[in-house]
């Protein structure tokens, strides 16, 4: 019998002891450009939609390479949310705060715009296969117009930055940079092809 209460007390106590679980540390994607366009277009309108992500970038792991054709995830560092929807807002106030438009729109789609921006992510991944690591992304956009029901134009967009760490932290910062660029790009690519038309 006293074994019996010394194994139910052994085991009682095991199982009140907390359980350690991984720490997650969760980062985001904060960075726009602040860039002021020149000659404003100030009477067209632009619907910035939500950008799709390619299957494995849909969610908010983050994603390395140590070697070629190679993708593996960060046991233990996040997105606070999936890339794609980070960029987003990022994009949309990018082209708001460049003042070329009378005004841009990110909720629900309307077909009252002039214009439409579609996008898509392609890669968002830290390589470590040279040192220091290098970020990669990829995005692909589109303009549309929404009248005429056409495409404008359409280009992918590349960006190789160096991390200034080889660690998650340092992929953040380079990924941050990165959608910067992205971001400015995107503008300029919007305004000069409405420019052309």
């Amino acid at each position: 019998m006293i074994k019996y209460i010394i194994s139910l007390t052994i085991l009682l106590l095991s199982a009140c002891s907390s359980i350690k679980l991984p720490v997650t540390e969760q980062y985001q994607l904060t960075q726009f450009s602040h860039k002021v366009y020149k000659t404003p277009h100030g009477s067209k309108t632009l619907f910035v939609s939500p950008p799709e992500a390619l299957r494995g970038y849909d969610n908010n792991k983050m994603h390395y390479s140590t070697q070629a054709f190679e993708v593996k995830e960060f046991a233990h560092h996040s997105w606070l949310g999936a890339p794609a929807q980070m960029i987003h807002p990022l994009v949309t106030q990018s082209l708001q705060q460049s003042g070329y438009f009378r005004a841009v729109t990110a909720g629900i789609y309307s077909d009252k715009t002039d214009y439409r921006l579609d996008s898509q992510l392609l890669m968002l991944q830290q390589n470590f296969i040279q040192k220091p690591s290098t970020l990669f992304l990829v995005m692909k956009i589109v303009l549309n117009d929404v009248k005429n029901n056409n495409v404008i134009a359409s280009k992918i967009l590349q960006y190789k930055v160096p991390c200034p760490s080889d660690n998650p932290y340092g992929g953040v910062l380079a990924a941050n940079k990165a959608v910067r660029l992205f971001t400015e790009d995107t503008v300029k690519f919007v305004a000069s092809n409405i420019d052309q038309k």
